[in-house]
Formats: structure tokens, sequence, C-alpha cells
């Protein structure tokens, strides 16, 4: 009797602030003989950013790439706000976020480092994406990622 493969699944959470994702920057160059042209590039500070999120995420990447379609789940906790009322806070409970950076922004970053580390192949492979923004006690990053079909 064949044995059903078992699906793949990953969950773990990394000290980190959220911040979205910034688009490329341009700029003109002028050449040495005056031909200009525009040239693309990413700022520094989303650089490192990236970098700072790959180092703290290295040791649960895996041996092998997560196959076919996937399921993630990003949850990116914020400090609490000054505003927030001292009852809530010492709750321990989380609290919806509902300001910026915009969810689709948190989730370009965060998978675009993913794929990068070699959690999946490709983010065409995200099936199901839950990405949930809140306030909390401590600001970090958890993550979920499983093979839908094993």
């Amino acid at each position: 009797m064949k044995q059903k493969p078992t699906r793949r699944e990953i969950s773990f959470s990394v000290p980190w602030t959220p911040r979205p994702k910034q688009g490329d920057r341009s700029r003109i160059v002028t050449t040495k003989t005056g031909r200009q042209f525009v040239q693309h590039y990413t700022a520094t500070e989303v650089r490192e950013d990236a970098n700072s999120l790959a180092s703290l995420a290295k040791e649960y990447v895996p041996k092998f790439p997560f196959q076919g379609p996937l399921t993630v789940g990003i949850t990116a906790t914020f400090p609490w706000l000054r505003s927030h009322p001292k009852k809530v806070v010492e709750s321990g409970r989380s609290l919806p976020k509902d300001t910026k950076p915009d969810v689709d922004n948190i989730a370009k970053k965060v998978l675009d480092v993913l794929q990068s580390m070699g959690f999946f192949a490709g983010d065409q492979q995200i099936a199901h994406l839950r990405v949930t923004k809140e306030y909390g006690p401590a600001p970090r990053l958890r993550f979920y990622i499983c093979e839908m079909f094993g």
C-alpha cells in the first residue's frame, strides 16, 4: 500500500518592527558622452531592512523549498501607541490596526524576502494569503506557511 506524502508546514515568529515595501527609486544619469537615461535603484534603508528580516528568519529556512500551492499567513504586530488605554495595553491582548502601512505592502516585502531565502520558488505558488496587522505587546512578525496538498 502506498503511503500518502505528508504535507509540510512551518510556523515561526521573529522580533521585528514591520515596515512596508517601498518602490524602487529613479534618477536621471548623464554619461560622459552627454547621453541621459533613467536609472532605477533600491534605497539603502529598504535593502538594510530586508537584510535585517532575512537574518532573523534564516534559522527557519527549510532544507527544500515548499512545493505546489501554498497557504501563507502573516501577522504584523506593531507597538502600542501612547494613546491606547492603559487597561487595554496591560490586558496582554492585541487590537486590530486600521492605519498605515497597508497590508499589501507588508505582504510584498515579507514575501520577497522569504522567496529570496528559499522558503518557496515563487510567490505565484501562494493560493491563499492572509495578512493581519495589529497592535500588541511586542513588535514582531509571525509566519505560517503550509503546502495545500501533500
